[in-house]
């Protein structure tokens, strides 16, 4: 009669030295001790590993993509018809790498107005790496002349959505990654009175 038994192994607290760092695999040797019961021909031991956690990883980090969640801002403005051209603007997007590894940002920002219309601005910059306890920052600017910030701000947004990615790359050498690293990125949009104004009627309510 064949005989089963499982059996769970805690990995916490646990150190790993794979050769490639994205590769991780797990091997179960077991040894059987004394005679196998009369009539037994296999002894067969399967190992299944949920998703592991790593606390930390110390690696060469070459192109490793982490994906930024989708976030979205409803834009406000006063009822009414513009016709209003910005002629300059400039958005600094303030970076602040908590991350032990240099990064790459790669972000989209759309804006749809109420008519369904929509203008996409990239932004591509590189980050120096930092940590936690002593964060590096960045201040990546754009404007008129290396960006789409016109054309984004004119189309007169009612909703501004974002999505992209951050890629680590420790250019060749040995980085450490924790799992409590962050990145925190803010824009801040800077239209001077630099505009064209047309024909306007803005209706507002005076309660």
């Amino acid at each position: 009669a064949s005989a089963s038994r499982r059996a769970q192994i805690d990995l916490a607290g646990a150190n790993f030295r794979p050769p490639d760092p994205r590769k991780l695999r797990l091997t179960l040797t077991v040894t059987a001790s004394g005679a196998l019961p009369p009539g037994a021909q296999v002894l067969q031991a399967n190992l299944a590993a949920g998703r592991l956690l790593l606390s930390r990883a110390t690696a060469v980090f070459d192109g490793v993509d982490v994906s930024i969640p989708p976030t979205g801002t409803d834009v406000q403005f006063p009822s009414g018809q513009f016709d209003v051209a910005l002629s300059a603007a400039t958005v600094e997007m303030r970076v602040t790498n908590g991350i032990g590894a240099a990064s790459r940002v790669d972000v989209t920002v759309t804006g749809r107005n109420a008519k369904g219309q929509s203008v996409t601005m990239p932004v591509l910059d590189g980050i120096p790496a930092g940590n936690p306890a002593s964060p590096s920052t960045a201040t990546l600017k754009f404007d008129q002349n290396n960006s789409k910030i016109l054309d984004l701000l004119n189309l007169i947004p009612t909703r501004l959505d974002t999505q992209g990615k951050v890629t680590l790359s420790s250019g060749g050498q040995a980085a450490t990654v924790a799992r409590t690293d962050y990145m925190s990125i803010k824009a801040f949009f800077r239209a001077p009175l630099a505009l064209r104004i047309g024909a306007s009627s803005i209706q507002t309510d005076p309660s």
